[in-house]
């Protein structure tokens, strides 16, 4: 749990006063077309923005295996080696975990479990995000006029809502095809519609809705699902297979061509011959033979070259299905036309699409909600000292380990200082009363010192180390000689 070891004293009366919220997703709906809100001005160069249909983007994934098993898979990645909560501020690092802890709980009641997972919550944005590129979270406050007695233990004693609005006490995430946006005639935000079919609309401000989308086009809200460009292809993939499956099915016994009698006079075949074996034939079992001589022959006529084609027009859309889909053979787990160096760039090409999503899912949680519950909590964002972050663990750990490697020789080199170091791996520099944490202040120095104590003389003293590698590149040694450097003389 990202908040493990936290405790919150959450009273009934609290969560009696948490704004109910009815997101379950009907068995049915109207698909609904998203795209630009129509009645906003725009300019003549965007023209008619296209609309989409969301229903088609589900069906995909609820059909169609190859988009199923991309989307999984990002989504297992993305997650699979975990997270952390991160700030140079101990104090708001803490009180963001507990803020956290809290909203399982309220989420929790809402949904008439014990507990709402945070992890569940990075989970359906992440699916969100790579599904539809867009991720829509509908907040739930606690009620400002209503008089609540809380324990002076509870966190929301001293909270005040952004905008004059209550604190938060969750974060829902809702289908796309369920929300629809207002905005003013300058295509300002005004209000979002949530709205399924047999239920009354409900409408929340834009303060009360948090929506993200991913790589929209200039002058539209929405962002557009990866999988939309890949449609025709999947369509196109299948219908290949099974024009595929038919020749296939057609030739796949083959043609026997029996010929009777031989070019030659008195060895010609006849048509009773022929009666009499096509007889034999027709009544011989399926794993029968038969003896003859060199007047009956026998040969196989079987269509391949038109096969073989057909296979490699199938390859075809199928890479071609895959890219769309921003999958590749590795993530469906086909190698077998890779080898190690082919199949390990398909791999860092995965990888970055992987850290495309972590970097969006980071941006809504640290930017849109952790940010939002330190202004609730009088914290000042400016300063970026106090800031949180969400921060995913890395995943390509040979690229990471490499990296590191290098920048460690670069310090190791004097080309670098520790700060810088500390910096280009992902670290925060370390301050002064830091610094006697590190292995060499904590170990190594404490055990020169034990072995070289002040004042000793003779074979106790410490020595002197001088610079081999430097002395070593101006006058070479080898078993034989010590002699200059080829370089030195020459002008």
């Amino acid at each position: 749990m990202p908040a493990g070891g936290l405790t919150a004293k959450v009273s009934s009366d609290l969560l009696s006063q948490i704004i109910p919220v009815s997101l379950a997703k009907p068995k049915f709906f109207s698909p609904t077309k998203f795209g630009y809100v129509a009645g906003v001005n725009r300019t003549s160069r965007l023209g008619v923005t296209p609309e989409f249909d969301v229903a088609q983007i589900d069906a995909l994934y609820d059909t169609e295996a190859y988009a199923k098993r991309i989307r999984d898979r990002m989504i297992s990645l993305v997650v699979q080696e975990g997270w952390g909560i991160v700030s140079r501020n101990d104090a708001a690092r803490e009180y963001i975990k507990q803020r956290v802890r809290m909203m399982e709980i309220s989420m929790g009641k809402g949904t008439g479990a014990n507990i709402y997972p945070f992890s569940r919550l990075i989970d359906e944005i992440s699916q969100d995000l790579i599904t539809y590129h867009n991720v829509v979270l509908i907040k739930s406050r606690l009620r400002n006029d209503v008089k609540v007695s809380l324990p002076s233990t509870s966190i929301f004693k001293r909270l005040a809502g952004v905008n004059a609005s209550g604190p938060v006490t969750g974060y829902w995430p809702v289908h796309l095809d369920f929300m629809t946006p207002t905005v003013d005639g300058n295509g300002r935000l005004i209000s979002w519609t949530y709205e399924v079919p047999g239920a009354p609309p409900v409408t929340f401000s834009a303060n009360d809705v948090i929506h993200f989308a991913l790589t929209p086009t200039r002058g539209e809200i929405f962002g557009k699902p990866p999988a939309l460009n890949a449609l025709d292809d999947v369509k196109a993939l299948r219908e290949f297979e099974e024009d595929t499956l038919q020749v296939m099915a057609r030739h796949i016994t083959p043609l026997i061509l029996m010929k009777i009698g031989l070019p030659q006079p008195g060895l010609y075949g006849r048509l009773d011959e022929v009666a009499t074996l096509r007889e034999e034939i027709a009544n011989m079992p399926l794993q029968g033979w038969f003896a003859c001589t060199e007047r009956l022959s026998a040969e196989s006529v079987l269509q391949t070259s038109g096969i073989t084609d057909q296979f490699n027009f199938l390859k075809y859309f199928r890479n071609r299905t895959l890219s769309g889909l921003l999958g590749d053979p590795f993530i469906v787990g086909d190698i077998s036309d890779m080898n190690n160096s082919v199949a390990d760039q398909a791999r860092l090409e995965t990888y970055v699409w992987i850290k495309f999503y972590q970097r969006a899912v980071a941006t809504v949680i640290a930017d849109f909600i952790f940010n939002e519950w330190l202004r609730e909590d009088n914290w000042n964002i400016m300063n970026t000292d106090v800031i949180v972050n969400f921060q995913f663990k890395e995943i390509d750990f040979d690229n990471k380990i490499k990296h590191e490697n290098h920048v460690i020789q670069k310090f190791a080199g004097n080309v670098a200082t520790l700060d810088e170091v500390r910096t280009d791996m992902g670290i925060d520099p370390l301050q002064d009363s830091e610094q006697k944490g590190l292995f060499s202040n904590l170990i190594k120095i404490p055990e020169i010192k034990a072995a070289h104590p002040p004042g000793a003389t003779g074979a106790g003293a410490p020595k002197t180390k001088t610079n081999k590698t430097t002395a070593n590149r101006d006058r070479p040694t080898n078993q034989y000689k010590t002699k200059g450097s080829p370089q030195k003389g020459r002008k």
